[in-house]
């Protein structure tokens, strides 16, 4: 049986923590192997590599190359060993609300499936390829990380980027506090290579996270259009709490993935009334609440559940990931 080779280009940016962090446990329950692709070389090297077909090789492993955008794809193209290398090739594309990133000429001939994040992005992309195409929905490390914990410090934690009316740390604490909320404005950063237990050592001692659309929380970085679930919403609820915002309701995602009581609808342009909501729901939060949003998490968005996908595409055999699998039904 073939391995896997997970080909990636992806930032080591701390914003890009969780994917990183997926790309090491992916290694781990698929007993993978991880290599960052170079750079691209010149626009000559690229225009070659886009005209010569992937050949498939028999017994040759598995490739799976896991991209920011599809603007990377790019990347594994003029990776040594890409044309003749490897077996079956797929891409799995995280940010794939950024159809406009796509060329067709990255995708047919050089990989034999496409995974996207969000459903609403699936039909483009196999217009665009004329490849099948599956969703792969974002997740969370809900086995290792997660926890269901009752004994929470923090009724509200802000973390990230927020609507105008939350951005300012300060006023939020002053506001809260005279309504008995306690809160916590931004944690403080980790480092990059240990950031999402940082991360979800806060997660943990909350009841509720704050967090909105990118639609209604403007920052550089977010599509201006297109709304998607982010790592904050997945790890927040493997982490017991309740996320508290503006859902993203755009991401056709959240209906499927998401349920009743992962969340808490606060009104967007006024804090006072945002806090108003949020304390009605404190007065009726019980710690069976983190435990029924943890198990809910375990069931719907463990990464697990997307790497038992991959591992069935490509025929791998993978021990340790289902005796994860089993951990995350059982216990």
């Amino acid at each position: 049986m073939s391995g896997l080779v997970i080909l990636h280009k992806v930032s080591p940016h701390i914003g890009w923590a969780p994917i990183n962090h997926l790309i090491s446990l992916a290694c781990s329950e698929l007993d993978a192997t991880a290599m960052r692709a170079p750079g691209d070389g010149s626009g000559f090297a690229r225009h070659l590599a886009r005209l010569r077909r992937r050949r498939p090789v028999a017994g040759k492993p598995h490739v799976l190359f896991i991209a920011m955008t599809a603007a990377d794809l790019r990347f594994a193209l003029t990776t040594p060993g890409w044309r003749d290398g490897y077996d079956r090739a797929a891409a799995w594309i995280i940010d794939s609300f950024h159809i406009d990133h796509a060329n067709r000429r990255d995708l047919a001939g050089q990989f034999d499936h496409l995974f996207v994040t969000r459903p609403n992005d699936a039909a483009a992309f196999a217009a665009i390829s004329g490849l099948p195409t599956t969703i792969l929905p974002w997740g969370s490390d809900v086995l290792t990380l997660g926890s269901g914990t009752p004994e929470r410090d923090l009724d509200l934690l802000r973390v990230g980027r927020q609507p105008p009316v939350w951005e300012d740390d300060a006023a939020a604490a002053a506001d809260c506090a005279a309504r008995g909320i306690l809160f916590h404005g931004r944690p403080p950063m980790g480092k990059a290579d240990d950031e999402m237990a940082h991360l979800f050592s806060w997660y943990k001692r909350a009841r509720f996270v704050l967090a909105s659309s990118n639609l209604v929380s403007p920052a550089p970085y977010v599509h201006k259009t297109e709304e998607y679930i982010t790592a904050r919403w997945t790890d927040s609820l493997a982490a017991g709490a309740v996320v508290a915002g503006v859902p993203p309701r755009g991401d056709a995602s959240f209906a499927s993935l998401l349920w009743p009581e992962a969340v808490l609808d606060i009104p967007l342009f006024s804090r006072a009334e945002g806090l108003d909501v949020i304390r009605e729901a404190l007065d009726r939060w019980t710690p069976d609440l983190a435990h029924h949003n943890h198990v809910q998490a375990r069931k719907r968005l463990d990464w697990r559940h997307r790497l038992a996908l991959i591992a069935e595409h490509f025929s791998l055999s993978a021990p340790r990931l289902e005796a994860s699998l089993q951990r995350l039904s059982h216990d």
